[in-house]
């Protein structure tokens, strides 16, 4: 396996992949007090995590990252499908302001070139790196100083997801800068398809026997039990790369000086999660770390990816970009500002492949998740999630006090609006829109939604 993993590590020298590292000339030189900036982002990884709840969850590298630093209980990205996330993550933006609605290796793209965390800090002086899965069109948006993504490495980084020699290539990254770096760790794990084992890791990988379903998904069967065990063991894995990177870094000694935020680019691949508008599709971990800034903090401010761009910009020292719709979140990584617990966030779903186009636009507010189809009462295409079960009748049995068959019939042919209480039903199983008792809650939470997408510019408004 070491063999194996340093034949790789050296074509990819041999190719020229890691010489960019040392190139400076024409940089202009930079304080060496300006901080470092490190975004780990994990492929399809909702809340099921130790330090979120989960009881199953086997993340102690993930843990003890969040115990350095501030977890936000409630974060939201702006899509539950990758490119449109990703392009939200980079640009501060929802999907159907940069144009970014779909995936990127399905033609969809951004209709501008819009500033990005990259951008804004290369202006500064930053060396820019990616390491893992970048996913975006167009594909020049970041100026990356060094890519090695799975279109460079598909071997490494999507087939073997080889943790160890992504934090090997890393660490000629991080001690090949003469000034401050940003760096993006971006693991593919845990996407599918769900490698159970890869080089060896896990060590002691679960097995279904081992492993109840997600609540979320609302009924139990042998094959989703399978595929929820080989889910967890991603999810192992990626902790242990979480752990040698986070080695690395403080072997080369620059995590007194570094920022770090971690998060999911969206909920699980399951039904009901990933490609939906449920709270698990859209609920992320969001965990932020560095100098001067708080330290075993639990935060119940609600989140957004929208936030990171600005929340950068702003620990950096950087202008602002006026028109965003995020806002820094520094206030509150100090200790200094008070959580806005009624602060609403937004999702704004188009597609994922183009014959998984289902527009949606959602909004919660506190425990309410208010849902606005587009296609309202339309069958959803490809209401199956990357090639996962769906409700399967007679070959599984639904949850305790679930209707199984109602909340299928829902997600696959929903109407206009849903609205869910998470305090009484965390996984969206009522939908409580038609009930006559929240029929003045649901033209208030419309009210919003409406005005936000007008502020927005969202295309779907016209005609």
């Amino acid at each position: 396996m070491k063999l194996q993993r340093a034949l790789q590590i050296c074509c990819f020298i041999v190719l020229g992949g890691i010489s960019p590292l040392y190139s400076f000339a024409g940089e202009e030189p930079v304080l060496s007090s300006q901080p470092n900036v490190i975004l780990i982002i994990a492929d399809d990884l909702g809340i099921q995590l130790g330090c979120y709840g989960d009881p199953q969850a086997l993340t102690p590298n993930i843990d003890q990252l969040a115990s350095t630093g501030t977890r936000f209980e409630t974060a939201w990205v702006t899509a539950a499908s990758c490119s449109p996330s990703r392009g939200s993550i980079h640009t501060g933006r929802y999907p159907h302001q940069t144009g970014l609605v779909g995936l990127a290796h399905h033609g969809f793209s951004m209709d501008d070139h819009y500033p990005t965390i990259a951008s804004e800090l290369k202006a500064r002086g930053y060396r820019t790196g990616v390491i893992g899965k970048y996913h975006i069109a167009p594909h020049d948006l970041c100026p990356w100083d060094y890519q090695l993504t799975q279109e460079v490495n598909r071997d490494l980084v999507a087939n073997n997801r080889d943790v160890v020699a992504m934090s090997e290539i890393a660490e000629g990254f991080v001690a090949g800068n003469s000034g401050p770096f940003f760096l993006v760790m971006s693991y593919i794990d845990p996407h599918v398809p769900l490698f159970d084992q890869r080089l060896g890791l896990p060590e002691d990988p679960v097995s279904s026997e081992q492993t109840e379903v997600f609540p979320f998904s609302g009924y139990s069967s042998a094959a989703l039990k399978q595929r929820t065990a080989s889910y967890l063991n991603c999810i192992n894995r990626l902790d242990t790369g979480i752990g040698l990177f986070m080695d690395m870094l403080e072997d080369n000694e620059v995590m007194d000086n570094t920022l770090i935020i971690f998060i999911g680019d969206h909920g699980p691949p399951f039904p009901r999660a990933k490609m939906s508008s449920y709270d698990l599709g859209l609920r992320i971990p969001f965990i932020v770390s560095g100098p001067n800034l708080q330290s075993e903090a639990l935060s119940q401010q609600p989140v957004s990816t929208v936030d990171i761009l600005p929340t950068i910009l702003d620990y950096v020292g950087a202008p602002v970009i006026d028109d965003l719709p995020g806002q820094s979140l520094l206030g509150i990584l100090e200790g200094e500002a008070v959580a806005d617990v009624e602060r609403p966030l937004f999702s704004s779903y188009t597609a994922h492949q183009a014959d998984a186009t289902f527009p949606m636009r959602v909004m919660r507010l506190e425990d309410l998740v208010f849902i606005e189809n587009l296609s309202s009462n339309a069958v959803r295409p490809r209401p199956e999630t990357d090639g996962a079960p769906l409700w399967p009748g007679d070959s599984g049995y639904p949850l305790e006090g679930v209707d199984t068959d109602t909340v299928y019939q829902t997600y696959r042919q929903p109407p206009r609006y849903e609205l869910y209480n998470l305090a009484t039903d965390p996984n969206c199983f009522e939908n409580l829109a038609y009930r006559g008792d929240f029929k003045d809650r649901v033209a208030d939470l419309n009210s919003q939604l409406q005005l936000w997408r007008k502020q927005t510019n969202d295309p779907t408004l016209k005609p």
